[in-house]
């Protein structure tokens, strides 16, 4: 990075397993558990007041449009968390709950 740079407009490309996800951007909520014994869905999915997960502050619905924000990758899980920004609701969550496209529930919706 050069001193003094302004890296507000960069984008970061997430490829996650199963998605590729740009941030900034939008995507969608997705409760899906795919690796269930009985695929479910979660109909609510918690949203964090950080990445360390110290605090609920509030929930979105699975298939809720969402705008990715931010993305910090967490090497001791190594995994994604995604500021998402959806209804007056804006926190961080892990990227198997976000998703590029929006998808219908499946199995069980709990």
């Amino acid at each position: 990075m050069i001193f003094g740079e302004d890296t507000s407009n960069s984008t970061q490309t997430i490829e996650t397993e199963d998605d590729t996800l740009i941030v900034p951007g939008n995507g969608f909520i997705d409760g899906r558990d795919l690796e269930a014994t009985e695929p479910i869905t979660l109909k609510q999915i918690n949203i964090w007041n950080n990445i360390s997960r110290t605090r609920v502050i509030c929930t979105l619905e699975h298939g809720t449009p969402v705008k990715l924000d931010e993305a910090e990758y967490i090497d001791e899980e190594q995994r994604w968390y995604l500021k998402v920004n959806a209804n007056g609701c804006e926190g961080w969550v892990s990227e198997p709950f976000v998703s590029s496209q929006k998808h219908p529930a499946v199995g069980e919706i709990s």
